[in-house]
């Protein structure tokens, strides 16, 4: 169970059957995802900016802990190198005082934490 939760979060789809390799970059090229939270820790509302280095499809997730998904706040095709600006507002109660902000894309995976201090 441990294994598929963090097999999850890092991106694996269990729907996949094969990876068409010509989506992906080259093997030397770099590619990066930048996140900042302002605040954070924060209240009620914290602004999560982000971006890439390549046009895709980026989603933004929000993760407990416990590496149980709590919502997607964001999920659409993004431009390169374009500030992406998403306010995250808790939709419901919250169990944990720490999460973790998730970046995914096709080329890779990033987290930054949050802390809600309302908790």
């Amino acid at each position: 169970a441990v294994w598929y939760m963090m097999a999850r979060i890092i991106g694996w789809d269990p729907n996949i059957v094969s990876i068409n390799s010509s989506v992906y970059p080259e093997k030397n090229s770099t590619y990066s995802i930048d996140i900042s939270i302002a605040p954070n820790p924060f209240k009620t509302q914290t602004e999560i900016k982000f971006s890439v280095t390549y046009n895709t499809k980026t989603t933004v997730e929000i993760y407990n802990l416990q590496g149980r998904k709590i919502e997607t706040i964001f999920e659409d095709f993004v431009s390169a190198n374009q500030v992406n600006t998403v306010i995250y507002n808790p939709i419901s109660k919250i169990t944990s005082k720490y999460l973790l902000c998730l970046v995914r894309t096709p080329y890779g995976i990033s987290t930054k934490p949050m802390i809600l201090e309302n908790y």
